[in-house]
């Protein structure tokens, strides 16, 4: 399954608990070219895609308690790329951890392991490609943090989710317990 994004604010596709993919097509300007390219949740937890200093960043933030840092080993040449990140979930049950890799243009540029994953929610924060316009996933920028070259597109692939019936039921249980606090 396949998602493909323009610009959504506040609903992304679903990437807890499960395998996935992302890919952006952008355009780095020949100088100073740094950004936001993907961001979802916010302080409190979720996971940024985006350039800085001249090097592509992954950010996951697990409850601001685990925060997993990867920075390219190589810096994004100027003109037209595609990046990457996929996660290879471990699987066997809720907010489990797994293998994030980040990509250049098909070349694996940075790896790290992630422990633990957030299961539910990543809070009431914001979507965006382009900016980050909630409170910041990673404190290493100031939100929005606009990306200032070009961004093409934006796929979201989702793996299989592969729960148990335990598990979904805890999840559900989870989510009911999350919307009825806000009501």
């Amino acid at each position: 399954m396949q998602a493909r994004l323009v610009w959504l604010k506040t609903a992304s596709p679903n990437t807890k608990n499960r395998s996935h993919r992302i890919t952006a097509v952008i355009e780095m300007p020949e100088k100073g070219g740094e950004g936001v390219i993907v961001a979802a949740g916010g302080q409190s937890a979720g996971y940024a895609l985006y350039v800085q200093d001249g090097k592509l960043v992954y950010h996951y933030n697990w409850f601001d308690r685990e925060r997993t840092n990867i920075v390219s080993s190589e810096s994004l040449p100027a003109g037209k790329s595609t990046v990457t990140v996929e996660f290879a979930y471990d699987g066997g049950g809720l907010g489990k951890g797994g293998e994030a890799t980040i990509g250049i243009n098909g070349k694996a540029v940075g790896r790290a392991r992630i422990a633990n994953t957030v299961a539910g929610r990543f809070g009431i924060d914001t979507f965006g490609v382009g900016s980050d316009t909630g409170s910041p996933v990673s404190n290493t920028y100031t939100p929005p943090f606009p990306f200032t070259g070009r961004i093409e597109r934006v796929d979201i692939e989702l793996g299989p989710k592969n729960l148990s019936k335990e598990d979904e039921a805890k999840l559900h249980e989870m989510q009911t317990m999350f919307v009825g606090a806000q009501e």
